[in-house]
């Protein structure tokens, strides 16, 4: 008994030494299970109940998701997106946060960011975000757009905040 729970314990701090170093957890289970064939079915499960504004129940898989792969911004975008449908912004931010850093050259979780910033009355944080959708590089139209109402929302923000002053 003394042995397995001490080979348990052994497992258990080389699964944290490994998430320390930045492997996803979903390496962990390939062993066991298709983890691809996982997470891809909690992925069209999560963005479903997400469609149907199960923002809470869809959170839950995103979050998942989340430790399985914390590499995947599509994740945090999804898990930060039912956090800002059910108006918890910081926690939100949180997700759009760490989305940014995985892709920093998509806009749409640097200006999801700045809508939350937005939302709490902080004016400082969405300059920051909406600066960061504005300078991203993506080509396609829908991140050109968003670059370019974030572009303009940054000058209403930056005129207010100097009229002020």
């Amino acid at each position: 008994m003394a042995a397995n729970k001490a080979n348990n314990q052994k497992k258990t701090n080389i699964l944290f030494k490994a998430m320390s170093l930045g492997i996803p957890f979903k390496f962990f289970l390939s062993d066991y299970l298709d983890v691809e064939v996982l997470i891809e079915n909690l992925y069209k499960l999560a963005s479903s109940l997400y469609e149907d504004g199960e923002y809470e129940k869809a959170g839950h898989f995103f979050g998942i998701l989340c430790l399985l792969d914390y590499n995947e911004p599509k994740f945090s975008m999804g898990a930060g997106a039912c956090m800002q449908g059910l108006k918890k912004y910081l926690e939100a931010n949180f997700c759009y946060t760490h989305a940014t850093m995985l892709n920093v050259d998509d806009p749409k979780p640097a200006f999801h960011g700045g809508e939350c910033c937005l939302a709490v009355g902080d004016t400082g944080g969405a300059m920051i975000f909406y600066d960061s959708a504005a300078k991203s590089k993506n080509q396609d139209a829908h991140s050109k757009e968003l670059r370019k109402q974030a572009s303009q929302i940054l000058k209403v923000l930056k005129k207010t905040k100097f009229s002020k002053d």
